[in-house]
C-alpha cells in the first residue's frame, strides 16, 4: 500500500475500472458485491459522469441525464435490476407523460399509455389514422411475440455460443426475426406503413430525441425497443437530483468493500510485452497493479490515448476513428421566476423548429423543479436545456481559445439565439433569468472526458450497431469495457447493461457466480407521486433524521473554498455521502487524510478553518455545519483492515497527535511500527480536555492502534538510544520535541539518513491545533514510505 497526498491505496487491486460513468460503477458496484477487490479511478470530483448534479446557492442543476428510464416494474429496467441487487432505497417519481413535444405548428403530449399517445399524434395526423394504426399493430405485434419479458441482462456481444444456442432453442422464430433485423433501419420497418412525409419527419424528430439518430439512421431493433418498451416502463425523475442515483452507486461499492480515487487521471493502461495488461500509471507517474482492468472511457479515449502505440496495431487505430460521433451539444442551466410559465407546464418541452434534420434548433427544456421542489427556491423552476450543435467546432479544454474573451462571446450569442426560440413559447423568459450557467461542447469535454463535448459515444446508427462496437471483452487480455463506446450504445439504462455484461464476463473469468435474472422479494426503488420542499431544524443536534438535510446545505464546490482543511478532509465529498446516507463512506473518506476522526470532530476550531471560509456564507446566515456533521458521522467508521505486512520496522519516539498519526498511516500501509512514549498513557494531554470524555479517547486510540503498532510506554528515549533505533530499524521518526538535531528538507535529519522529525514544520503550531498536525504529520509519513521504496 502506499499514502498518495489524497488517498491511501494498494499496491494490487484485483479490478481497476477507469471512469465513475454509470458503467464503471455499475461494473465496480457487481464485482464489489461478489468480493472482488475493486477500484474506479475518476478525473473528475463527483461520481457519475453525465449523470450529475452540481449547486448554486442552493439550486440543484442536473448535468446530463435528467430523466432516467429502466426503473420500470416492467419491460427493460435494467436500473430496477441493478439497485435490487444492491439492495439500495432509493425514491423515484413516474411521469405519466414523457414529454410534450412543439411540432412546427402542433404539440404532442408523448404519454407513457400508447393508446394516449395514438390518440395525441392522430389528432395531428387525421388523415394517417390508418397507418399509424397499422405501423403500432405491427410494433406492438412484434414486441409482444419477440421481445416483451425476454429483455436480456446481457449485452448480444457477450453472449456465449451456448447462451445463444439456449436462447434460439427457447424462442426459435423471435431470436431469426430479430437477427433478419438487424440490418435494418427505422425507416425500412416505417416504409411498408408510413407514407406521409410529414409523418416521418416527425418520427425522424422523435427518434433525435431519443438517440439523436434519423429514421434511417437508428437501427430498427432500437426504433421497435424505443417506440414499444419505452411505453412499459416509462420515465422516472430520481427525487433530488440525477446525482443521487450516481451516489447511491458509490454507495454501494464503498458498502461491499470497493474503492474510489477522485480527481486522477489514468494516463496509461500498462501492458507486458504480450500486450497484457497489468495495471495503470497516473498522470502523476503512480502506477498500480491490477489483474485486469475495465475502460469506461470512450473508444477513441481508449486506442488513442489509454493505450500506448507500441500496443495498438495501424488496423485497430483506423478501425477506432472511422467511427462517427454523436452530436456535441450546447447546455444551458437556468433558474428562472416561475410565474412567467403558463398553468400547463411539462417536466420536458421538447420544440422542433426544423423537421428535415437535427440542428441546433430542436431544443429540450427538463424541468424538474415541476415534480421535486426540494431543487430550488419556491418561487422558481430550474431547468436544464439541451439544444444540438451539429457541425458546430469548439476548443478542447487544452485549447489556449478555451475561456478566451472570444470563446466567452461566443458561448453567451449562442445562449441569447436557443434563449429566442424559448421566448417564441413562453414570452418574458429571457426576463425572469434569475441565474444561468452555459456549457459548451468544451464543457462536456472538460467534466466528462468526451471527445469533442459529444454527448455520447459513437452513434448507435446503421453501419456501426450493436456487435460492430466495442465489446466488454476486448482485443487485449485482462483488458474489458463498458460505456456508450460498447455494443448497447448511448442512454443510462445502455451503459446500465453494458457495465452489467462486462462485470459478468469478468465474473466468470474469476470462476465467480454470475448476475442472472431473477425476481427481488424486495423492491428497493420506492415510488413517491411528489417531493415537497422541507428544511432542517438549524439549532438541533445532528441525527439520522435531519443529517441528510444538514449536508445538502453543502453546495459540492468544484474547487471548495473549505480546502483549507489543515488535514486536507476532502470535505464537499464526505457531505455528498451523507447526502445519501452512505454514512460508512463518508467517515472513511475523512479516515483517509484524519485517523482521528471523531476527536478532531470535538476539538477542531472549524470556525477559524472550514466553516469561516464556506462558500455558503455568500449567499446565506450561516455555514454548513461542516464540524457537527463530521463529528456526528465518525460514529459509523468500520473497524479498519487488516494491512499487508511490508516486512519493514519503524520505530517512532513520541506518543502524542503527531507520532500517533505517523503511526497510524505507516502501520495502515504494511509497516511494523514500534511506539516509544515515556509517559505512561499515551496523548496525555487528551485527558486534560473537557470537550472529551475518557471513553471516546480510549476507543478513539482503539481505532488509531491498528494492527501492526507495539507500543512501548514508560520508556523515554534519549540520546545515545538514537545509535540503536537506527540498527534497529529501517527508519526513525521522532515526533517529540526535545532533541536539537538539524534538520534538512523539512523532515530529514543531518548526517542520520534514515532518520525523520516534524520537529521545524510543527514548531510554529500549538499541541491544542490537532488539526494542522494531523495534516504536517500525514505528510511525514508520506515521505518516510516514498523514502523506504525508493530505497529498495
Amino acid at each position: 500500500m502506499r499514502i498518495l497526498n489524497d488517498a491511501i491505496l494498494r499496491d494490487k487491486y484485483q479490478v481497476i475500472i477507469i471512469g465513475a460513468g454509470i458503467g464503471g460503477l455499475t461494473v465496480a458496484a457487481l464485482l464489489a458485491k461478489r468480493g472482488v477487490d475493486a477500484l474506479v479511478i475518476e478525473q473528475h470530483y463527483l461520481p457519475g459522469g453525465c449523470c450529475t448534479s452540481f449547486k448554486r446557492e442552493d439550486r440543484v442543476f442536473d448535468c446530463g441525464a435528467a430523466t432516467l428510464y429502466g426503473f420500470g416494474e416492467k419491460g427493460f429496467n435494467s436500473l430496477r435490476y441493478v439497485i435490487n441487487e444492491l439492495e439500495e432505497e432509493i425514491e423515484i417519481i413516474p411521469r405519466d407523460i414523457f414529454f410534450r413535444m412543439w411540432f412546427l405548428d402542433n404539440v404532442i403530449l408523448f404519454w407513457k399509455d400508447v393508446n394516449e399517445y395514438l390518440k395525441e399524434l392522430i389528432k395531428v395526423f387525421p388523415d394517417q389514422e390508418e397507418e399509424i394504426q397499422k405501423f403500432y399493430k405491427y410494433l406492438y405485434n412484434f414486441y409482444e411475440k419477440f421481445i416483451k419479458d425476454k429483455s436480456m441482462l446481457n449485452p448480444p456481444s457477450e453472449m456465449t455460443t451456448s447462451d445463444k444456442l439456449k436462447l434460439l432453442f427457447r424462442y426459435p422464430i423471435g431470436t431469426i426475426n430479430l437477427g433478419l433485423l438487424l440490418s435494418k433501419s427505422a425507416l425500412d420497418i416505417m416504409k411498408p406503413y408510413i407514407k406521409n412525409e410529414k409523418l416521418i419527419a416527425y418520427f425522424d424528430m422523435l427518434f433525435s430525441g431519443f438517440s439523436y439518430t434519423l429514421a434511417d439512421e437508428t437501427p430498427a431493433t432500437m426504433a421497435l425497443t424505443m417506440l414499444t418498451d419505452n411505453h412499459e416502463g416509462g420515465p422516472v425523475y430520481v427525487a433530488g437530483g440525477a446525482q443521487v442515483y450516481s451516489s447511491k452507486l458509490e454507495k454501494a461499492i464503498e458498502k461491499y468493500g470497493g474503492s474510489l480515487l477522485y480527481r486522477h487521471y489514468v494516463q496509461e493502461i500498462l501492458m507486458d510485452k504480450n500486450h497484457a495488461v497489468y495495471g495503470v500509471k497516473l498522470d502523476d507517474g503512480t502506477e498500480i497493479l491490477a489483474e485486469k482492468v475495465v475502460s469506461d472511457a470512450s473508444v477513441w479515449n481508449l486506442y488513442e490515448k489509454l493505450i500506448a502505440r507500441n500496443h495498438i496495431s495501424e488496423k485497430q487505430l483506423e478501425w477506432a476513428r472511422n467511427f462517427k460521433p454523436t452530436y456535441p451539444a450546447i447546455v444551458i442551466y437556468a433558474a428562472v421566476d416561475k410565474k412567467i410559465f403558463p398553468d400547463t407546464l411539462y417536466p420536458v418541452e421538447f420544440f422542433i423548429t426544423d423537421s428535415n434534420q437535427v440542428d441546433a434548433g430542436d431544443i429540450m427544456l427538463y424541468i424538474p423543479s415541476l415534480e421535486d421542489r426540494t431543487l430550488c427556491p419556491p418561487d422558481e423552476h430550474v431547468i436544464t436545456i439541451f439544444s444540438p450543435a451539429p457541425g458546430q467546432t469548439w476548443p478542447s479544454p487544452e485549447n489556449p481559445e478555451y475561456q478566451s474573451t472570444e470563446y466567452k462571446e461566443r458561448k453567451k450569442l449562442k445562449a441569447e439565439e436557443i434563449f429566442g426560440e424559448i421566448e417564441k413559447r413562453f414570452p418574458g423568459f429571457k426576463e425572469a433569468i434569475k441565474m444561468s450557467y452555459i456549457g459548451t461542447p468544451s464543457t462536456i469535454e472538460k467534466y466528462t472526458l468526451k471527445n469533442g463535448g459529444c454527448v455520447g459515444g459513437p452513434l448507435q446508427s446503421i453501419g456501426q450497431e450493436v456487435l460492430k462496437r466495442l465489446h466488454a471483452r476486448t482485443d487485449w487480455k485482462n483488458l474489458y469495457a463498458c460505456g456508450d463506446s460498447t455494443t448497447m450504445g448511448m442512454s443510462v439504462p445502455a451503459v446500465t447493461v453494458s457495465g452489467i455484461g462486462a462485470a459478468n464476463v469478468i465474473l466468470k473469468d474469476f470462476g465467480l457466480n454470475k448476475f442472472s435474472k431473477h425476481s427481488h422479494e424486495k423492491q428497493y426503488p420506492k415510488k413517491i407521486p411528489f417531493k415537497e420542499s422541507t428544511s432542517a431544524i438549524k439549532n438541533k443536534e445532528i441525527s439520522s433524521e435531519n443529517a441528510i438535510f444538514l449536508a445538502r446545505e453543502c453546495q459540492h464546490c468544484e474547487n471548495p473554498p473549505c480546502s483549507v482543511c489543515p488535514a486536507g478532509i476532502d470535505i464537499p465529498n464526505f457531505i455528498r455521502r451523507i447526502e445519501v446516507g452512505n454514512y460508512e463512506g463518508a467517515a472513511k473518506s475523512i479516515q483517509q487524510m484524519n485517523p482521528f476522526i471523531e476527536i478532531c470532530g470535538i476539538l477542531c476550531p472549524a470556525e477559524k478553518y472550514c466553516q469561516n471560509q464556506c462558500y455558503r456564507k455568500n449567499f446565506s446566515d450561516n455555514p454548513v455545519r461542516i464540524k457537527d456533521l463530521h463529528r456526528w458521522v465518525a460514529q459509523y467508521l468500520p473497524d479498519g483492515q487488516k494491512p499487508i505486512k511490508k516486512g519493514k520496522k519503524i520505530a517512532v519516539v513520541g506518543g502524542d497527535i503527531d507520532g500517533l498519526t505517523v503511526s497510524y498511516y505507516l502501520a495502515r500501509i504494511g509497516y511494523s511500527i514500534s511506539l516509544f512514549e515515556k509517559q505512561d498513557k499515551l496523548c496525555k494531554n487528551l485527558y486534560d480536555k473537557s470537550e472529551l470524555s475518557e471513553e471516546i479517547i480510549k476507543h478513539e486510540l482503539r481505532r488509531v492502534l491498528i494492527d501492526g503498532v507495539s507500543i512501548i510506554t514508560n520508556k523515554e528515549i534519549l540520546r545515545e538510544d538514537i545509535q540503536i533505533l537506527q540498527n534497529d530499524f529501517d527508519a526513525v521518526y521522532i515526533a517529540c520535541r526535545g532533541f536539537d538535531f538539524e534538520i534538512l528538507e523539512g523532515i530529514k535529519i543531518k548526517d542520520h539518513p534514515n532518520m525523520f522529525s516534524g520537529r521545524d514544520l510543527l514548531s510554529d503550531i500549538k499541541k491544542e491545533e490537532i488539526s494542522p498536525i494531523i495534516g504536517i504529520s500525514r505528510e511525514c509519513a508520506r515521505f518516510i514510505d516514498e523514502y523506504l521504496v525508493n530505497k529498495e
